[in-house]
């Protein structure tokens, strides 16, 4: 029996070919929720992988992910910005080996902006107020993080501004972000589906994206599809 309400952990060293033993990790460290996405191993070894619960935070392994604990929470206290729930997270090397940057549901005064950037510096034992990303507009729904080989942080969402329901999450959108002193700023944004699209996940250099859509319903399938590579505009 699986209770789909944990999150359980089984390693392989072959390769995915055999398994060990699965290690209840909710049991360890109460109840949280990942991603949905994947997470990150560091120069240093430690892996990372944003959860959520009563708010943001990353559950960390030193040692291969043999065991596991939750690092510092996102203080969201004083940000102007409520968690929503899902996350994801990338290393940001530019930054030094131990940076992280995380891609937070959130809702926030403003009912298109639902999504804030929230960084660590420490390998997620402590983050820095998450600040909105005015330039992902839309309804509030799970969005994803990817980050190429020069740096530049790849974000996805429903773009649908002015948003109404019930055909609120749609026009999947896909930003470039470089950084601009302490922020970022847009350098880019390609539409990757006009239609009715919802939860996505870039892979980690954001080179393809996995997406819940379709031409009639944003659940209706799921597509796979390649991000335009290099700097691109709207298309």
């Amino acid at each position: 029996n699986v209770n789909f309400s944990e999150v359980w952990r089984r390693r392989s060293a072959d390769g995915g070919a055999t398994w060990d033993v699965a290690a209840n990790m909710t049991r360890a460290m109460g109840s949280v929720a990942p991603g949905p996405g994947a997470g990150v191993q560091l120069r240093s070894g430690r892996l990372a992988l944003a959860v959520h619960a009563a708010t943001n935070c990353a559950l960390l392994s030193d040692d291969g992910g043999v065991t596991w604990r939750k690092g510092g929470d996102v203080p969201f206290n004083g940000s102007g910005l409520a968690s929503g729930g899902e996350s994801q997270l990338v290393d940001d090397p530019a930054r030094g080996p131990n940076a992280l940057i995380m891609f937070i549901r959130v809702s926030s005064s403003n009912a298109d902006w639902n999504h804030a950037l929230a960084e660590s510096d420490d390998a997620g034992e402590s983050w820095r107020p998450p600040r909105v990303v005015p330039q992902v507009t839309g309804p509030t729904c799970e969005g994803s993080i990817g980050r190429r080989a020069d740096g530049t942080i790849l974000l996805s969402a429903p773009n649908n501004f002015h948003w109404r329901y019930p055909a609120d999450r749609r026009n999947l959108t896909v930003w470039s972000l470089r950084r601009n002193g302490s922020s970022y700023a847009l350098s880019g944004e390609a539409r990757i589906w006009a239609g009715p699209a919802a939860y996505s996940g870039l892979t980690r250099e954001g080179d393809f994206i996995m997406f819940e859509g379709g031409p009639d319903f944003r659940y209706q399938s799921v597509i796979v599809t390649q991000v335009p590579p290099g700097e691109y505009m709207h298309m």
